[in-house]
């Protein structure tokens, strides 16, 4: 007879038997299983036996029900499973049963609630994702723009709130695929099927200097190494990432190149896809920001703006080495990094905070040299921003001045200026500035830059 674990925080574990064609759970006392808790309703569910069969239904309660961390009205209980309750965990415990024909066919079905409820959750990043291209459409603020700074807080707050919901939820599937794919494991009949098609045996490992002059990218020819494979799906996505190299560059060659445009484009998407079940792991905010960076592509014609392909090529290198099995354990146990941007704009340094802290990273806003430099002459940071025309102080000296300061000496340093000519390039580079974003840019390119140059730092990848 299936059991249910009641996990109480203040009483302990209790076990039921779940006896009967119907079994009511609630604060109150006429149920059958009741849990005295605050966040459960009075008569919060039920569960339902019909035919041998198990079925669990949410009674419209204040806290919800959840599976795995995703809320349900109804859900089968065919597999042992984790509820949640309100707050209050539950393990429901079925029947040992000899695994067969009936466990592959519970586990296939499994496949099929979890690839709906991954698509689901993509498609909630992806409106995500629509509201902070708008967020970041303010790209080209003026001195003179007004701005409305207590709305766009307004809008970080709901913003970071969505995220932080669907980080929860893409944990939760994390864990079901990884319970999906271990008893996977029971037998040679039962197959998982893939996220995504995988690619060959190896994948690029290289590092990269970024380029700081106009002339086009053209990066070294890819040398596929022998490597042991990686845990799926990060062997899956640096197979993609190989590829999406290799088409980088013949664009960065022929950019009117259709062919190899709209295969970029599927490649990338290909990628989002599985990258999309990591959670918040640093390998998926890089093809994330890589998405969002290239978002609409696809309803574009080649080809795409020099700036654009160079990002994008400088972020898939860095990509090849952060999937390497040396890398690939210290970056998922980084906690989230802070990044400090310097420009006198008040507009565009409220647009760029908000934009970091949408994407997970601690912001710090200066609108001085001077007020930057105090600031870093106390505080530990991951990256550097800095605006070359600063009101007190030149920001070429300034980054000079920056790298005299035993904390910073090797912190990277991104000059944000409107002046993107090669010569300005060519002094940042000796002033010791580690990379260049021309104004205006967009708040895909920033944030992505952002992630980059900040696990470069914490890896100390050169």
């Amino acid at each position: 007879m299936p059991k249910l674990l009641v996990r109480h925080p203040e009483s302990g574990d209790m076990t039921f038997t779940l006896s009967g064609e119907r079994i009511t759970i609630g604060r109150h006392s006429d149920n059958d299983i009741r849990i005295a808790h605050d966040t459960v309703s009075k008569h919060h569910a039920e569960i339902i036996c019909r035919g041998g069969r198990y079925l669990i239904r949410d009674l419209g309660s204040t806290n919800r029900s959840f599976i795995g961390g995703v809320a349900f009205t109804e859900a089968d209980l065919e597999a042992a499973c984790r509820l949640l309750i309100g707050t209050v965990e539950c393990d429901f415990l079925p029947d040992e049963v000899e695994v067969g024909a009936k466990e592959i066919g519970t586990l296939r079905k499994m496949i099929g609630v979890l690839r709906r409820q991954n698509d689901e959750l993509i498609s909630k990043v992806s409106e995500q994702k629509n509201q902070i291209a708008i967020l970041g459409s303010v790209k080209m603020f003026s001195r003179d723009a007004e701005s409305d700074i207590g709305q766009l807080r307004q809008q970080v707050k709901e913003l970071t709130l969505d995220r932080d919901t669907l980080l929860t939820e893409n944990r939760a599937l994390i864990g079901e695929l990884h319970e999906l794919r271990t008893a996977a494991g029971l037998g040679a009949e039962v197959q998982v099927a893939r996220i995504a098609a995988g690619g060959g045996s190896g994948f690029a490992n290289a590092r990269f200097s970024p380029p700081l002059t106009d002339t086009a990218i053209r990066p070294a020819p890819l040398a596929v190494l022998p490597a042991p494979k990686l845990d799926s799906p990060f062997q899956e996505i640096a197979d993609l990432t190989g590829k999406l190299r290799a088409t980088a560059s013949s664009l960065s060659l022929r950019p009117a190149d259709k062919g190899a445009f709209d295969e970029f484009v599927s490649l990338l998407k290909d990628t989002y896809r599985i990258a999309a079940i990591l959670g918040p792991h640093p390998v998926a905010t890089i093809v994330s920001g890589l998405d969002t960076l290239l978002d609409g592509a696809a309803r574009l014609a080649p080809p795409l703006a020099h700036d654009t392909l160079q990002t994008a090529i400088q972020a898939l290198v860095f990509l090849s080495r952060l999937l390497t099995h040396d890398m690939l354990p210290r970056a998922g146990k980084l906690p989230p990094a802070t990044v400090i941007a310097v420009d006198d704009d008040p507009a565009l340094l409220a647009v760029i905070t908000a934009s970091l802290e949408i994407t997970n990273l601690r912001a710090i806003g200066c609108a001085d040299a001077r007020t930057a430099l105090d600031t870093l002459q106390d505080n530990h940071c991951d990256v550097i921003f800095l605006d070359i025309g600063l009101p007190d102080m030149n920001g070429l000296d300034m980054c000079a001045a920056i790298r005299g300061l035993p904390k910073h000496d090797r912190t990277p340093i991104v000059f944000l200026t409107g002046d993107d000519t090669a010569q300005n390039r060519e002094r940042s580079t000796l002033k010791g500035a580690s990379d260049f974003i021309g104004k205006p840019f967009t708040m895909a390119e920033f944030t992505l830059k952002a992630h980059i140059w900040a696990l470069k730092n914490r890896l100390d990848v050169a």
